[in-house]
């Protein structure tokens, strides 16, 4: 009996390890970004946009907004994915952070847009928002 008790933990340990390591390789191989994303990380003569490695920030050139979006994106996608919409809300005057989180999994990093309600005074109001 204690035989089988051992055979049948060691079993569900090494599926929870490989289970484990499955998901993490999944989830540090995201969908990649499209052409038109990239192209939309480019600034205009609307929008400025500024890359970093944890964020990038799409801000109107005409006037200095009042409101911030701070975007989450949605999970297993590289999250420059989401450049072309968050460029063209950027366009219409609001000023937008799309934010990188853990193993792009936003469920990982809830708190990883906290940091640009200090970083940006100038805004008064802000929203969050994302995809699942």
């Amino acid at each position: 009996m204690k035989k089988i008790l051992k055979i049948t933990g060691f079993a569900i340990l090494s599926l929870l390890v490989l289970g484990t390591s499955i998901f993490f390789i999944w989830a540090k191989n995201p969908s990649m970004a499209r052409e038109v994303a990239l192209n939309s990380l480019k600034s205009d003569d609307k929008v400025n946009v500024v890359e970093t490695k944890q964020y990038i920030t799409f801000e109107t050139i005409e006037n200095k907004s009042e409101i911030g979006f701070i975007f989450y994106p949605g999970g297993h996608v590289d999250f420059r994915s989401y450049a072309p919409i968050l460029h063209r809300i950027a366009a219409e005057g609001i000023f937008v952070v799309l934010v990188r989180v853990k193993l792009d999994l936003a469920f990982f990093d809830v708190d990883a847009g906290a940091r640009f309600l200090e970083e940006y005074p100038h805004i008064k109001i802000w929203t969050t928002g994302g995809t699942l």
